[in-house]
């Protein structure tokens, strides 16, 4: 079952599918970017700014609740979990 990563549709493109399962389940938020960002070096180019962290334009939801990728990166996965990455949209 593992940890279920969903992407928008432009990350999509970027590594050829919208939702990728990273079995078995990495312990941690931090752990499983490192495997996505292993797997897909394009995904990695595409999220993270120049300082080595995710854009502030993606927002992460852990099964359905925001979780902010700077703060709680050590926080643990469970089996089935679903992580999904949303474009966030601003303008004025």
């Amino acid at each position: 079952m593992g940890l279920t990563v969903q992407l928008p549709v432009v990350l999509a493109q970027v590594v050829g599918e919208r939702s990728i399962a990273l079995d078995p389940t990495p312990p941690t938020v931090e752990e499983a970017f490192k495997l996505l960002f292993g797997r897909y070096p394009a995904l990695a180019r595409e999220m993270l700014g120049p300082d080595g962290k995710i854009d502030h334009t993606y927002g992460l939801f852990l099964n359905g609740e925001r979780i902010s990728q700077w703060q709680e990166q050590d926080r643990p996965l469970r089996e089935g979990d679903e992580l999904v990455i949303l474009m966030m949209l601003a303008g004025g």
